[in-house]
């Protein structure tokens, strides 16, 4: 299992999506920053307003230059990084079965759980690096600029790990997509048909059923870093790794691989 692994994260980090999406994370460090630093204006991406109350994830400082805003700033990365997860997890799975590496790896007489569950791994490290990379860049930096010193090591810690864990389980959900399916193009309506209906629809929606949405959760995080129920967060979000994580495995084993 560990070698599957360590070969699982060696062609990843050679493969040029994985390039192409370490580019695309700079570009949004670059547009985070850009925008916080020489603008003065307050730009939201992907947002609503429900009861008055605005949510999406806020890109800029007119609120002020305090902490929390330069943390919400920092977590405004999280529109376009579920992008690149989203991107990176079904370009990596669907490309291994077309280049013949997933024959080849089947062939050689692995268990198709072990296969399945470290593809899933090495994605979510590849994809957690990216996070902390932009995270701790766009607040390291914005600190540093507006001379923020009262910086909340324990808030940031716990805001990172439940970042990560939101993504990992995106990662996760469309990893079984990705396999169930097979298809690039449908994953990406099925990325936008979740991006936007989400957003025009989770006004009306409960939220029981939101709250187990990992898109609503990072917007969420996103908006009230500091009210999110940490182990709450941290169940939810394992609860869905499981599950979709299961369902890839049986559908994956049952798959035949050309």
């Amino acid at each position: 299992m560990v070698n599957l692994i360590k070969s699982d994260l060696y062609r990843l980090f050679r493969s040029k999506t994985y390039k192409s999406c370490a580019i695309g994370a700079l570009g949004v460090t670059i547009f985070v920053l850009s925008l916080a630093i020489f603008t003065d204006a307050e730009l939201w991406i992907m947002a609503f307003t429900s009861n008055g109350v605005r949510r999406g994830f806020m890109i800029g400082l007119e609120q002020g230059t305090a902490f929390r805003d330069l943390l919400i700033n920092a977590l405004g990365s999280g529109a376009g990084l579920y992008i690149i997860a989203i991107v990176l997890t079904s370009t990596a799975i669907i490309s291994r079965k077309r280049s013949g590496i997933m024959k080849a790896t089947v062939a050689y007489g692995y268990e198709r759980w072990k296969i399945y569950l470290s593809q899933v791994i090495s994605l979510i490290v590849g994809i957690s690096i990216l996070i902390i990379i932009v995270f701790l860049s766009i607040l390291s930096i914005t600190c540093i600029v507006f001379k923020i010193y009262n910086i909340e090591l324990l808030l940031i810690v716990k805001v990172l790990i439940l970042y990560i864990s939101v993504v990992a389980a995106t990662v996760s959900v469309y990893g079984f997509l990705s396999t169930l399916i097979q298809n690039s193009e449908v994953i990406s309506v099925i990325a936008i048909a979740e991006i936007l209906g989400l957003t025009m629809l989770e006004p009306a929606l409960s939220i029981k059923i939101t709250s187990f949405i990992p898109y609503s959760m990072i917007r969420t995080l996103a908006q009230v870093p500091e009210s999110v129920d940490f182990i709450s967060y941290l169940i939810k979000v394992f609860l869905i790794i499981i599950i979709s994580t299961f369902l890839g495995i049986i559908i994956f084993s049952k798959k035949e691989i050309k």
